[in-house]
């Protein structure tokens, strides 16, 4: 709360929270951790002025059930999701071996399946953030639900151009297709016209393992 209320004294116009817990502990419970930053989350919204979104990590078991509890403690927007860097062993020194390890647009997908599921059914401003490397990758997510896009990995890479390169992009689809506005194709894929969205899983699951082809 400290650090919220000195980011937001200095002119900030809006906070990430970003949750992180490595439960691994036995005995520390999964309702215990969500409860824990749920009440966090509660706290800082409630030491600031500003709206606070939250970054959320994918590992939850039901996401969508959690982000309206952020929702409901006041957050204003949400992220989904962290991005892990994972540990390595090295064989030869027989030692932990941490290196950063960029992203790639098939990270995206796991953020546009959530996002489709829960954007429906929350008022939080949404953003994706993993995977966004192409103007594609951009028109997915806003596809899917998102209110905007985090980029890091494809600016390591390419340099400031690659967020112009996004830009670019997004209005030459717009354009040829004759959208005046993002709010025009925002969420047009996401599952709000899906009553039963596990039967609408399940059968995209089908059809992925019929389409595989030696």
């Amino acid at each position: 709360m400290d650090h919220a209320k000195r980011l937001a004294d200095a002119g900030a116009d809006a906070l990430e929270l970003n949750l992180y817990a490595l439960a691994t502990d036995p005995d520390t419970d999964a309702s215990d951790v969500e409860s824990e930053q749920i009440f966090i989350v509660r706290q800082v919204v409630e030491s600031v002025r500003i709206p606070v979104s939250v970054k959320i990590s994918p590992w939850h078991t039901a996401p969508a059930n959690f982000l309206r509890e952020v929702e409901l403690a006041g957050a204003k927007g949400a992220v989904l999701f962290n991005r892990f860097y994972q540990p390595d062993f090295n064989l030869e020194d027989l030692d932990v071996h941490a290196q950063l390890k960029l992203s790639d647009s098939s990270e995206l997908l796991q953020r546009l399946r959530w996002l489709a599921i829960v954007s429906p059914h929350t008022r939080l401003s949404l953003a994706a953030s993993g995977g966004v490397h192409t103007a594609q990758d951009l028109l997915k997510a806003m596809l899917a639900g998102a209110h905007a896009v985090q980029v890091v990995s494809a600016i390591l890479r390419h340099g400031a151009i690659a967020v112009s390169t996004l830009l670019q992009g997004l209005e030459t689809w717009m354009r040829d297709r004759d959208y005046a506005t993002i709010d025009q194709l925002r969420g047009a894929l996401n599952l709000a016209h899906c009553p039963n969205a596990e039967a609408h899983e399940r059968a995209n699951y089908l059809q992925v393992l019929q389409s595989w082809r030696v």
